[in-house]
């Protein structure tokens, strides 16, 4: 597939990987964006072009990682949680710069902007920088299962880079729902 990188990165890289285990398991990866565009010209002249990726990536036994998590308790309501940050992507060529260093650093700044302004939030603010995104999500789950029995009103997870937000993507049951206008 084409990467859905805004980087511009010759690097052939895998992304997120889900398999559905009816269905035999093949590598995939993704190619840059320079280079699908390449073959798009090429395609666009009438030119067939053969494509030869060799993919020698492996996994390797799993390495002890954690999430990074800080709080700024609420003054009013301190039991009710408001969890906001990024994930961490490096894994594979990637610089993780922009998939998702940037959205664990833009949520731990807006934490510092709140505590420097000396503002108290009514809830509990908690800025999480959840790990190993690509391979599992299994930060999220890590947190998921560990703070399951915590108030949660709400969970944001910053993504995508720090460029302009393309969309808002929301989880949540009908009577949230109702109070936000699709467009």
């Amino acid at each position: 597939i084409r990467s859905v990188s805004p980087n511009t990165s010759r690097n052939v890289h895998t992304g997120m990987m889900a398999y559905v285990d009816s269905i035999p398991k093949i590598p995939h990866a993704a190619i840059s964006p320079e280079d699908a565009m390449m073959l798009q010209r090429l395609i666009s002249y009438g030119i067939t072009p053969k494509i030869k990726i060799k993919i020698s990536s492996k996994f390797l036994d799993d390495a002890v990682s954690r999430n990074i998590m800080g709080e700024i308790i609420g003054t009013k309501y301190p039991e009710q949680i408001i969890a906001l940050g990024g994930h961490s992507d490096s894994w594979d060529a990637g610089t993780g710069a922009q998939d998702n260093a940037s959205g664990c650093i833009s949520t731990w700044m807006a934490a510092k902007l709140i505590k420097d302004l000396n503002l108290n939030p009514k809830r509990t603010i908690r800025v999480v920088q959840w790990v190993n995104e690509e391979n599992g999500v299994r930060g999220g789950n890590l947190y998921r299962d560990h703070h399951s029995d915590e108030e949660h009103v709400l969970m944001f997870e910053h993504d995508s880079g720090v460029f302009p937000p393309s969309a808002i993507r929301i989880t949540a049951n009908d009577t949230i729902l109702k109070f936000f206008k699709y467009t």
